[in-house]
């Protein structure tokens, strides 16, 4: 199957994804320390949905990039297809 992305654009959607994961995985840890510290519920709840508000940007991300290389081709997008089925299912 052939990528309609340049392999350089793959590569550096690739990077800005990894970077956002450990930003998040940041997150997560002051999240934790936040709560070891006994910090306001209010605080640790609102760094809570920022972290899974973009963890959920990273996922989104992650399907845009799976769709536009499934388009390439018929059984590509079959297989997009089972993937989408089974995230709806999940959700």
């Amino acid at each position: 199957m052939t990528n309609i992305l340049p392999l350089s654009i793959m590569i550096s959607m690739a990077d800005k994804t990894l970077s956002k994961l450990n930003r998040i995985e940041g997150q997560i840890s002051g999240i934790k320390k936040m709560y070891t510290k006994g910090r306001d519920c209010l605080d640790i709840v609102q760094q809570v949905v920022a972290a899974r508000s973009a963890l959920s940007r990273v996922g989104k991300d992650l399907l845009t990039g799976e769709a536009a290389r499934c388009a390439s081709s018929p059984k590509g997008q079959k297989e997009f297809d089972k993937v989408l089925k089974s995230l709806f299912d999940v959700i």
